[in-house]
Formats: C-alpha cells, structure tokens, sequence
C-alpha cells in the first residue's frame, strides 16, 4: 500500500471514479477495510447493515453526521434523546471527527 502515498487524494478518488464499475456488486463481506479511506462513501440504512463492524474514525464519523443536523432541529421532542446530545462526552466524541474544515457540534445549539 505505500505506493499510494505517492498519489494526492483528488488523483485517488478520480481513479475510484473511473473503477467504480468494478466494484458494484462486489462481495465485501470479510473484507479487512480497517485502514480504507472512506469518507466518500455511504452507510446503507437497513437490517444488511446492523452486523456491519466500524472502526473508531467511522463510528465517530458516523456519529457527527448523525449529530450536526440536531442543531437549531424544533423536531427532536424525545427528552432522553435531547438528554444524550447535550452531554459534555458525546460533544467530546462526535466533535473528534478528522475533517477540520467542517464546523464542531455544538450541544448548545440542541433546542
């Protein structure tokens, strides 16, 4: 893999573009994607996803994506949920997300 780190990240994900083909429909399961960038990827919202296994940077990743949009939301009316997002450790831990150009989460902004 360390050929790789010769390559700047917009050169890699145009030659994912152009290969995207080759992998629809691949067969993943077992696959070792520990050290896999994925932030250009999606996470398939249904029951073939539950057993799916995250590491730290995906799971955090996951969490923030899933946080941002609770700020200023009038919609979250489940107390325990806005009880959660306004805790100091799920601030700590969504806002350890590595994009740094991208805004923190602000549990204050929970209404």
């Amino acid at each position: 893999m360390k050929i790789l780190n010769c390559f700047t990240n917009e050169i890699l994900f145009e030659i994912a573009r152009k290969n995207l083909q080759y992998l629809e429909g691949a067969y993943l399961e077992g696959a070792n994607l520990e050290y896999a960038n994925l932030d250009f990827s999606s996470l398939y919202f249904g029951c073939a996803s539950l057993n799916a296994q995250f590491d730290n940077k995906q799971i955090i990743q996951i969490l923030f994506h899933a946080a941002m949009p609770c700020e200023n939301n009038k919609n979250i009316t489940d107390p325990d949920l806005k009880k959660l997002l306004k805790t100091k450790i799920f601030q700590k831990v969504v806002n350890k997300f590595h994009r740094t150009e991208i805004d923190r989460f602000d549990s204050k902004k929970v209404l």
